[in-house]
C-alpha cells in the first residue's frame, strides 16, 4: 500500500536516485464570476459521434452509437465552463504582488438547461447536489475538464437532477501568461502560441516575459497550505452560504494530491479555536471524495493522517520539528531552496507544450507531427522527452536516437507522451490506446526491476512515480535522407514509417498483443480536447514548495503553529468514497480494509481517473462517475 503520508520526493531523494540517469544527458533531437469568460462545451448526452468535429478521419467505435443514450427530452442538455475568481488580498512579506494574485480562480461546471428544460438560472447554492474539487500534483483545474462535464450531464441524466461542479486552482496559478494559448485556441492556430512563447511576438500588445525562476517569484513563499485551505473555504462560503446546505449537499474531493488537500481540509480548524467545530473542515460537507491516493484505513492506529497532534496540539517552538519547519520557510524566503515546487523532467515549458500538442493532434490528428522538431525546446522539457525515448540507460546517456528521430503522427505523439505503455512517469500516465505503423519493442528504461525493487526499499513514493510496467519504444528511426525532407516539401518518399495510433476503442486483445482491452479506458479524442479547450490549464505552471513542504509538516507529530490540522479524527467520521486505478499510485492489496467505501477501477491509470470515456457505456462503464453520483446521492441530507 501506498505510504499514506504520500510525502513528497525531497530534492536529496531526487539527487541520489537519478544522478546516474540524468546527470550530463541531453536529447539530440455562476456566481462568483461576473466578468469570467464562458465556454459552451455543448457535450450532447445523445451524441452518437467521438466529440471530433475537426475531420478525423479515424475509424469510430460503433458502440460510440450505444452511448449516452438521450431521455425523451426535446432540447439538448449542455454543459457551460466559466471562470470564476473571488478577490480574497494575499498577504505577503514581499511587494509588487500581481494583481490578478488577489483573487482565487476556480472553474465552475453548470448545466444550460433546468430540470424543465428551460435555460439554466439557478444560484449554486440551490442546486441539488454540489462537488468542489481540488487538483493534483503540479494539475491545473482544467485537468478536472472532462470529468467535470460528465459528472453533471450524467447527474441530469441519470438522476435527474442539477449538480454544479468547481474545481479551484491554487494561488500560485495566478502567475500564468495563458495568452499564446488562449489566442491560439481561439484562432485554431498552434502557430499563434509558438510565436508568443518562442519568438517573442507579442499578442494585444503583450510579450511573454519567460519562463518565471524562483527567484522571479518571492510572493510563493507565502502560498502556503493554509492559503489553500482558506481559498476553497471562502469560494465554498461565497456559493454556499448557508453552513447546512454545505452540510447537505456539499461534496468535497480531489485527484492525487489534491485528495491529501481534501484529507487535510476535512481535518482543518478554521477559526484557531479547538474547543469549536462548527467551523472544521469536516463540517462543511456532507461526504468527501478521494481519487487514486492512499487508501484511508479502518483502524486507527494504522492512519498515518492521525499522527499529527497525537500527543496534543500545545505547540514547542523549540522542538525540534518546529525549528526544523522554521528554518525550512526561511529557505523559501530567503530563495535558498526553490520556492517552485520541481520535478526532475518537468518544467513550465513542458506544460504549455503539452498544451500545443494536445490542440494539434486535435485539429490535425492524422498530420505528421513537427511540433517538437522545430522548436527550441528547453533542457529540462528535453530530458523528459529523452526519458519516454530512451530504450537503455545507455541510450538515454548517450547523444543518440531521440524522438526527433522518428515520424509520428500528431495524434501518435500525444499518445506516446501520455501513454501507460510509453510514458514512465505515473502521475502523467492514461491508458489511450497503443502505437501502430513500425517496429515497436520493449524498453529496460527507467526502471529496471532491480532498480525498482531499491526505490521501493529506499524512497518508495519515488518509486511510486515512476512506472515498473513494461514499457515499449518505436525503433524505425528517420535515415539521414529523411531528416533532409519536411511534411509539406517532401524531395523524396521517406523510408522510415510513419507511426499512427490506435484508439482506446479500437484495441482488440486478439490482434493488439502488447496491451488489452480491460486495460485501455480512456479516448485519444477527448482526451486532447479536454487538455486545452476552455478556460483553465491541465497543469500548475510554478506550484508553491511550501504547500509540498507544510503537507510533510503535518503528516509528523509535533504540531506547527499556523498549520491546525486539528480535526483529523473527528472528520473520520464523514461519509467517504476512495476510487483507486487498479494501475494508478494508490495501491491496493488484499490486506486492505477501507475506512469508507474503497472501489478500485480495473485497468485504471492515474489520469483516467479523471479522463476515461464516459462516452462508449456499450464498450464499458466508466468506474468513476456513478459511484461519485451514487454515493453524493445517498448521503445528501433532506432538504
Amino acid at each position: 500500500m501506498l505510504n499514506t503520508s504520500f510525502s513528497l520526493p525531497s530534492r536529496k531523494h531526487i539527487a541520489i536516485v537519478l544522478l546516474s540517469l540524468f546527470i550530463g544527458a541531453s536529447i539530440g533531437c455562476g456566481s462568483g464570476s461576473p466578468g469570467g469568460d464562458s465556454t459552451n462545451r455543448s457535450t450532447d448526452t445523445s451524441d452518437s459521434s467521438d466529440g471530433n468535429g475537426d475531420g478525423n478521419s479515424d475509424n469510430n467505435s460503433e458502440d460510440n452509437a450505444q452511448g449516452n443514450e438521450q431521455d425523451s427530452t426535446e432540447n439538448i442538455q449542455a454543459v457551460t465552463i466559466k471562470q470564476g475568481q473571488l478577490t480574497s488580498l494575499l498577504t505577503s512579506q514581499f511587494p509588487n504582488i500581481p494583481e490578478e494574485c488577489h483573487n482565487v480562480q476556480f472553474l465552475h461546471f453548470t448545466p444550460t438547461l433546468d430540470t424543465n428544460n428551460q435555460p439554466y438560472q439557478r444560484e449554486t447554492k440551490d442546486a441539488d447536489t454540489i462537488f468542489f474539487f481540488m487538483p493534483g500534483l503540479l494539475a491545473g483545474a482544467g485537468s478536472f475538464n472532462y470529468l467535470a462535464e460528465q459528472l453533471v450531464l450524467e447527474a441530469f441524466e441519470q438522476q435527474h437532477q442539477i449538480a454544479e461542479v468547481v474545481v479551484l486552482d491554487r494561488r500560485d496559478q495566478c502567475l500564468r501568461d495563458l495568452a499564446g494559448l488562449e489566442e491560439a485556441e481561439q484562432q485554431k492556430d498552434v502557430s499563434v502560441a509558438i510565436d508568443y512563447y518562442y519568438n517573442q511576438l507579442p499578442i494585444n500588445d503583450k510579450t511573454f516575459e519567460g519562463i518565471k525562476t524562483s527567484d522571479d517569484l518571492p510572493w510563493l513563499s507565502d502560498m502556503g497550505l493554509a492559503l489553500v485551505q482558506e481559498d476553497l473555504m471562502a469560494v465554498l462560503s461565497h456559493l454556499v452560504p448557508d453552513p447546512i446546505q454545505r452540510q447537505q449537499k456539499v461534496f468535497i474531493g480531489g485527484h492525487s494530491l489534491g485528495g491529501l488537500l481534501t484529507h487535510s481540509f476535512a481535518g482543518w480548524d478554521f477559526d484557531g479555536d479547538l474547543n469549536t467545530a462548527d467551523d472544521a473542515g469536516y463540517n462543511q460537507a456532507a461526504g468527501f471524495i478521494r481519487l487514486d491516493i492512499d487508501v484511508t484505513p479502518k483502524d486507527e492506529t494504522l492512519d498515518h493522517h492521525l499522527d499529527y497532534g497525537r500527543k496534543g496540539f500545545a505547540v514547542n517552538s523549540e522542538d525540534k520539528a518546529n525549528q526544523q519547519y522554521q528554518q525550512d520557510i526561511e529557505k523559501l524566503v530567503q530563495g535558498k531552496i526553490s520556492r517552485i515546487m520541481e520535478m526532475p523532467v518537468l518544467d513550465t515549458e513542458t506544460f504549455f507544450l503539452l498544451e500545443m500538442l494536445a490542440m494539434v493532434a486535435d485539429w490535425s490528428p492524422d498530420k505528421e507531427a513537427t511540433l517538437i522538431r522545430d522548436l527550441p525546446i528547453g533542457p529540462t522539457t528535453n530530458l523528459m522527452l529523452k526519458l519516454i525515448h530512451s530504450r537503455s540507460v545507455g541510450d538515454f546517456l548517450n547523444n543518440g536516437t531521440g524522438i526527433r528521430d522518428f515520424r509520428y503522427t500528431n495524434q501518435a505523439l500525444l499518445g506516446a507522451v501520455f501513454d501507460d505503455d510509453f510514458m514512465p512517469v505515473g502521475i502523467l500516465q492514461a491508458s489511450v490506446g497503443f502505437l501502430q505503423g513500425g517496429d515497436i519493442t520493449q524498453k529496460s528504461f527507467p526502471l529496471t526491476p532491480t532498480l525498482s525493487a531499491i526505490l521501493n526499499f529506499i524512497v518508495p513514493d519515488l518509486a511510486n512515480l515512476l512506472s515498473d510496467e513494461t514499457l515499449y519504444i518505436a525503433t524505425d528511426a528517420m535515415t539521414d535522407s529523411d531528416a533532409l525532407n519536411t511534411p509539406d516539401q517532401p524531395e523524396t518518399t521517406p523510408s522510415a514509417p510513419l507511426y499512427t495510433w490506435v484508439n482506446f476503442d479500437d484495441i482488440r486483445n486478439d490482434v493488439h498483443l502488447n496491451t488489452t482491452e480491460e486495460e485501455e479506458v480512456t479516448d485519444i479524442k477527448l482526451f486532447a480536447k479536454s487538455i486545452y479547450q476552455g478556460p483553465g490549464t491541465f497543469a500548475e505552471w510554478y506550484m508553491s514548495a511550501r504547500v509540498g513542504l507544510e503537507l510533510d509538516a503535518i503528516s509528523q507529530s509535533a504540531p506547527i503553529e499556523g498549520l491546525n490540522f486539528w480535526h483529523a479524527k473527528a472528520a473520520r467520521t464523514k461519509p467517504l468514497l476512495e476510487i483507486a486505478g487498479e494501475r494508478g499510485l494508490a495501491k491496493v492489496d488484499k490486506n486492505t480494509d477501507p475506512l469508507g467505501t474503497l472501489i478500485v477501477a480495473k485497468g485504471y491509470d492515474h489520469v483516467d481517473l479523471l479522463s476515461a470515456s464516459n462516452h462508449h457505456k456499450a464498450r464499458r462503464e466508466n468506474a468513476v462517475i456513478t459511484p461519485i453520483l451514487d454515493f453524493a446521492q445517498q448521503h445528501k441530507g433532506n432538504l
